[in-house]
């Protein structure tokens, strides 16, 4: 990962990015660009361990998401809450977007993502 393709507000330089996404295509990275919206998914430099009514949970991946309107929200979680998060987004959006969930394919079945163009409000 260069410094170009590290977003300009990223809160852990130290983080290995594994994947990105936006809704511009705009690069670089580096640069702000007006009214970008993104995510990124990287692994921590370390794991940090909260420990919650007694119950350990570790965590070694940093998932970051901006938005222009509300900032930079980072949160620390580990493979299992990914897998979680995947599986409710997918639910959410079968539920809340079924036009686009049949157009654009649900998991079992290779689909492109469609531009924020093309998704039917």
């Amino acid at each position: 990962m260069t410094d170009a393709e590290r977003p300009w507000c990223c809160p852990e330089p130290r983080c290995v990015i594994g994947s990105q996404g936006d809704d511009s295509g705009a690069e670089p990275w580096s640069v702000p660009q007006p009214g970008r919206s993104f995510t990124c998914f990287g692994r921590a430099p370390r794991e940090v361990t909260f420990v919650y009514d007694g119950v350990d949970h570790a965590n070694d991946l940093n998932v970051c998401l901006y938005a222009p309107t509300k900032g930079m929200l980072r949160f620390q979680m580990n493979a299992a809450d990914l897998w979680i998060l995947a599986g409710d987004f997918l639910q959410a959006l079968k539920t809340m977007s079924p036009d686009n969930y049949e157009a654009w394919g649900p998991p079992d079945r290779p689909a492109r993502l469609p531009a924020s163009s093309e998704v039917v409000p």
